[in-house]
């Protein structure tokens, strides 16, 4: 028996692959009458006898079906600030206001600060909406038609909260420091446009083939919080120390990059030059 197919086409591909099995199992079926014919056990035919021993929960299946969350939750982190941090920064340097800014007698840093701060206020307001959102939709989609069982609850919310809100500081204070380069608004917008990229990374790969969660993947971040969202998903909620772990990384880079900000804001070159 033939199977005339054109590989080439994907929509053809699944018609091919259920043409195949369902011939394959016909072929099995018919083998095994023929053997019972003879008087001969068609289990003689199979050397081995495989039985499948699932050891994950449902929950866990379900978190990968759903692993797309995560990316959400994260990439709302760097959306929800973006506006405030670029306009704070490339806005007032377009607008010409920063100068005066500049001028009252208050420490670079503390400016730094406060840019950083509203922004990450909005940030962290993003982030919240949006996962109360995703988790709102989940109880419209009747996952069970689909064999999906997946409930989560309090302290699971708070899990995706604690392990996304600590990005928030980070995704702000880079967001402000890239800004302060540009020269207008847009210019600004087109950086930070390329800047969202990087913690989609994680996500994208994570639905193309699994990262699992590895001890040292917390510590990183954007890495780290995507590995915890993933685990609390999953129904395996990490250690408290992972979560500090990561936060505490988080926060260290966002307060490197809100050093380096308060410095270019002694440069005149930033100041001055539009």
């Amino acid at each position: 028996m033939k199977i005339v197919a054109d590989g080439s086409r994907n929509t053809a591909r699944p018609t091919v692959q259920r043409v195949r099995s369902l011939l394959q199992r016909y072929s099995v079926e018919i083998g095994s009458l023929r053997l019972v014919g003879r008087g001969v056990s068609p289990s003689i035919a199979s050397a081995l006898q495989i039985d499948e021993i699932e050891v994950s929960s449902a929950q866990q299946r379900a978190a990968m079906i759903l692993n797309f969350l995560p990316l959400f939750i994260v990439v709302a982190a760097f959306t929800g600030g973006m506006q405030i941090a670029t306009d704070s920064t490339a806005g007032e340097r377009e607008r010409g206001s920063l100068e005066a800014l500049l001028v009252n007698p208050a420490p670079r840093g503390a400016i730094a600060c406060g840019k950083w701060l509203a922004a990450v206020s909005t940030a962290m307001l993003s982030v919240i909406i949006t996962t109360l959102l995703c988790l709102a939709l989940l109880q419209f989609i009747p996952l069970q038609d689909f064999g999906i069982r997946f409930r989560l609850g309090t302290w699971q919310v708070l899990g995706l909260l604690a392990a996304a809100l600590p990005l928030c500081p980070l995704a702000a204070a880079s967001q402000t420091y890239l800004a302060m380069f540009a020269r207008s608004f847009k210019e600004a917008q087109s950086y930070i446009g390329f800047l969202i990229l990087v913690p989609m990374v994680p996500g994208l790969l994570s639905t193309i083939y699994p990262l699992g969660s590895q001890p040292w993947m917390y510590p990183i971040p954007m890495i780290g919080q995507h590995a915890l969202l993933t685990d609390v998903l999953g129904g395996k909620p990490p250690q408290t120390t992972m979560f500090v772990g990561a936060a505490a990384s988080a926060l260290a880079t966002a307060s490197l990059f809100v050093v380096l900000t308060s410095r270019l804001l002694r440069r005149e070159k930033i100041i001055f030059g539009r």
